[in-house]
This record gives structure tokens, C-alpha cells and sequence, in this order.
């Protein structure tokens, strides 16, 4: 038996159309990359004829395989707590950067679990640190783009008050094409008809929060061309029409923290254009996308773009396919880095 916590409403929502999507109950399905963790779980039980349940139906966790934790528990919660003396069952996936999550690097809690997978390389030994992304599935790459158009940028309007947070540049961005307007860029994600404040002051907070419920200060971006479904079909279809993609991840301090955005570009055919971890050239090799920090000016950095070749455009694209094509790709390829799991959950029991 296995049991495992995802916390987080976004999680629950997918996990129950998930669920749903299974039994036939509806017939679309969320596809966010963050979660196919927990769908190769499921797979994974069932090949071996176990059980995912959830806590509310353990009726005695002496049954319980393992405990599996979605990024580090509150081990001051009465629940946990309760669990601690199975510790030895503990498994823990982190999947969020440090300033999202920060205890998922107190390294004082991690005597309390039995294995931990993590994309931060630096504490991978191979015997309880195992390297392990969240994954993507290169099953959906576009065989056809039509990458005619100049620019885009696709993701959320959030305030996130922290340290190191990338989204205040991604705000930058934006109103530095607001004022550019030779540059043909479009700009797609939830939220950016809402203006929100960064700012430390409670208040301010406050304020964002009643705003995002009730719209009452708004942006007048021109460049601003509406929300996406929540399907990543969705996100495809209107990605595969650009040549280039603006890639600014949440944050660029945690090594290894590389999510989805740059992939999604990769299936379109699509060049990024990226900012994210300080390592991130150990994974995805430089010619495979423009560094957005190289450049002192966004007007430098459009030239550069606008001045690109045909020819110099296909490299990068070829480069990516070799990437997507390599060992080097097995990182992050969702079928095949979940097998290390697969491994240390099921073969471990029968050393």
C-alpha cells in the first residue's frame, strides 16, 4: 500500500480530474507537467497491484508501504507528528524551489525520511539523495509549427514577495514593450488585465488580493492578448505560432530548479529566449537557447532576435532536437527518470 500527500488546492484539482478522466467521468483531462508525478504513481500501483489511498481512508498505518510527501510535511502538524514513528516508511519528492518552499532544504529534517528524490544536485549521493525532476513528456511535441510570428510571452500575473523573485522582471518586460511598440510581442496569461503591487507592506497585499477577486484597478496593456485554457494543448496551439519565447522562471537561485516553459518551447519549435538557475547550462546545453541575461538591454536583446538568420535559427533548432534526441534529455523525460522511483519504491522491498 502506498499513500500520498499532495498539498496544495491546484494539486487536488488535478488529482480529482484525474481520477475522473480515468473512470470516464469527463472527457478532458488537466495535462500539467508539475503532476504527471503523481499519474506515474498510479501507474505505477497498479502495475504492481497496490494501493493509493489517501490518509482519511488508512485505517492502520502499520499497512502503509510507504508515506510518500510532495515537497517537506509541517512535522508540527498533529498528523504528522502521529506519523513520525514510521519515519522509516517516509519518501520524500521535493518539487518546489527553496523560496517557495524553503524547508524542503532544512537539512535537519531529513534524517526523518527513507529516501529523497530532489533536482537540487548538490546533495545527490546515490544511496537516500537521488536526482529526480518532476518530467515532461516529449510525446507532445508538434511535428508541425508555424512559427511566423516575431515574440510572445506566456504566464501569470502574480506578486510573489520574495527574495530573488523573477517576476518583477517579467513585469519589466511587459512594460518595456508597452513602450516599444516597433517590436511585434504579445503577451498571453491569467491575469495581466489586473494591475498588482509589489511591495513588503501588508496592506499593499491586501489590496492585491481584493483586486485579483474583484477587478477594481485594471491594466491597459495593448500587447496583452488574453488567458489560456488550462490545457497544455491550449498553450501549444498558440506557442507553435512564434519564432521566439520569452522563458523567465519563478527564480534563478536554486541549482537544478528548471521547470516546463523551456520544454514547451522546445515541442513548438519555438527558440527561448531564458533566465533561470545559475547551473542550468549543465542540463540543457547553451546552444539550444538565448541567454536572456547576456544582453545589457532589451533593445539589444530585440535586435539581436530581429537580426537572427534563417540559417542560425534552424541551428538552434536542430540543437534542441539533439537535445531532446539524447541521454542527456532522460533527466527530465518523465518516462524515463520516474524508473529511479519505480526502483527504490518496488525493488528495494525484495533486496
Amino acid at each position: 500500500m502506498i499513500w500520498t500527500i499532495w498539498s496544495g488546492i491546484s494539486g487536488k484539482e488535478y488529482l480529482r480530474n484525474y481520477l475522473d478522466f480515468k473512470k470516464g467521468k469527463c472527457k478532458e483531462r488537466l495535462i500539467l507537467d508539475t503532476f504527471l508525478t503523481i499519474e506515474k504513481l498510479f501507474d505505477l500501483a497498479k502495475k504492481y497491484k497496490k494501493n493509493i489511498i489517501s490518509l482519511d481512508d488508512v485505517n492502520s498505518y502499520h499497512n502503509v508501504e510507504y508515506f510518500i510527501f510532495f515537497n517537506m510535511p509541517n512535522f508540527e502538524d498533529p498528523i504528522i507528528k502521529n506519523l513520525k514513528k514510521y519515519n522509516k516508511k517516509f519518501i520524500l519528492i521535493i518539487v518546489e524551489a527553496r523560496e517557495i518552499h524553503p524547508q524542503n532544504f532544512n537539512r535537519k529534517l531529513y534524517k526523518n525520511f527513507k529516501f529523497i528524490f530532489t533536482y537540487n544536485d548538490l546533495y545527490i549521493d546515490n544511496k537516500k539523495f537521488f536526482y529526480y525532476h518532476f518530467g515532461v513528456d516529449k510525446t507532445h511535441r508538434l511535428k508541425i509549427s508555424n512559427n511566423k510570428k516575431f515574440l510572445c510571452m506566456i504566464s501569470s500575473n502574480k506578486i510573489i514577495n520574495y527574495h530573488n523573485s523573477l517576476y518583477p522582471l517579467r513585469l519589466k518586460i511587459i512594460k518595456w514593450f508597452e513602450k516599444n511598440k516597433k517590436w511585434n510581442f504579445d503577451l498571453y496569461g491569467q491575469g495581466w488585465n489586473l494591475k498588482l503591487f509589489y511591495s513588503k507592506y501588508k496592506f499593499l497585499r491586501i489590496i492585491n488580493r481584493i483586486n485579483y477577486f474583484f477587478a477594481f484597478i485594471k491594466n491597459n496593456f495593448v500587447n496583452y492578448k488574453g488567458e489560456i485554457k488550462p490545457l497544455l494543448k491550449d498553450k501549444l496551439s498558440i506557442l507553435k505560432n512564434y519564432k521566439f519565447s520569452f522563458v523567465i522562471e519563478n527564480f534563478n537561485t536554486t541549482n537544478g530548479w528548471i521547470t516546463e516553459k523551456i520544454f514547451h518551447c522546445f515541442f513548438c519549435n519555438v527558440i527561448p529566449i531564458y533566465s533561470g538557475p545559475p547551473n542550468v547550462s549543465k542540463y540543457i546545453p547553451k546552444n539550444c537557447y538565448v541567454d536572456f541575461n547576456k544582453f545589457s538591454t532589451l533593445n539589444e536583446l530585440c535586435f539581436f532576435l530581429k537580426n537572427m538568420t534563417k540559417k542560425k535559427r534552424i541551428m538552434y533548432i536542430r540543437n534542441k532536437n539533439n537535445f531532446l534526441n539524447s541521454k542527456k534529455f532522460d533527466k527530465f523525460d518523465i518516462n524515463k527518470n520516474f524508473s529511479i522511483i519505480e526502483k527504490k519504491l518496488i525493488f528495494n522491498n525484495y533486496r
